[in-house]
């Protein structure tokens, strides 16, 4: 079989890989799409909201922990990773609260009872906030988000061997002297990139609004607490948590994570036979 004809089955199949991981991506992309948002005017959220969208679940209870403890209505004894708290001393005024005083109880009980909480499962007062961020289009739809993840792996790997094909195609086309095909590879160089940056917004965690709302929140602007009252804690301080988590607090905290280990220092020791010369 002529190279030139050898580079135009490579291009042949290179465009069909493609095709088929462009097709499934977006059998995925409209499942995603279905799911009804009213977008809000401004991309702004609260610290829960934030918190949430940085890091699930995790990072929302380490936003109420830090508040309650510092308002007085969490009791924490130990320090970094060996905390325990006290599901006595917990009274919430919200619903997310309520679900980290339940979450607390059930990781009480369990064999491993220290340190905090970091997921809720089917909780509906955490869902409740989740579809709100959905609804509103801040996060995307987790479910459809993660088989839009599934679908973007099959075109990572379509990508990749459309990627080793093109160069195979080249090299021949070059080697051969058919320069007129190497126009064709043209594209299948470009769109690659194309539906790679089309497809990342669509994965599990927040949407392009979302990402603007954590960008306008590091700025310094929030959306004002839904629940305000005397026992809200210092904005400041949980604003930092839910962005960056606990490494946020100072090391004073309780509820400051366990410092890095400290780095070994190389001690060069002398050769043998010197005697230390």
């Amino acid at each position: 079989m002529p190279v030139e004809r050898i580079g135009f089955v490579v291009l042949a199949v290179t465009a069909a890989l493609l095709v088929s991981g462009a097709l499934c991506s977006g059998r995925a992309a409209r499942r995603v799409a279905a799911v009804a948002v009213v977008r809000r005017a401004e991309p702004v959220a609260d610290v829960y909201e934030i918190a949430y969208l940085r890091g699930g679940t995790r990072r929302l209870f380490e936003v109420v922990a830090v508040r309650m403890r510092d308002t007085r209505r969490l009791t924490v004894s130990g320090r970094h990773d060996w905390i325990r708290l006290d599901p006595a001393a917990l009274r919430p005024q919200d619903d997310v609260e309520a679900a980290f005083a339940d979450a607390v109880v059930r990781h009480r009980a369990t064999a491993r009872d220290h340190g905090l909480p970091w997921q809720a499962p089917d909780d509906e007062r955490v869902d409740r906030l989740v579809q709100r961020l959905v609804g509103e289009g801040l996060l995307n739809d987790p479910v459809r988000a993660g088989a839009a993840l599934t679908a973007f792996e099959y075109l990572v790997l379509a990508i990749s061997v459309s990627w080793l094909l093109t160069v195979a195609g080249v090299v021949l086309a070059w080697l051969d002297g058919s320069y007129g095909i190497l126009a064709g590879y043209v594209p299948v160089l470009v769109v690659p990139w194309i539906l790679w940056w089309r497809d990342s917004s669509r994965h599990p965690g927040p949407s392009p609004l979302g990402r603007r709302a954590v960008g306008r929140a590091k700025k310094g602007a929030w959306a004002p607490d839904p629940h305000p009252g005397p026992d809200r804690g210092d904005p400041e301080v949980l604003g930092r948590v839910a962005l960056h988590g606990r490494h946020a607090l100072p090391d004073s905290h309780p509820l400051a994570p366990p410092p890095p280990p400290p780095e070994s220092e190389y001690v060069p020791h002398d050769a043998p036979g010197l005697g230390g010369l």
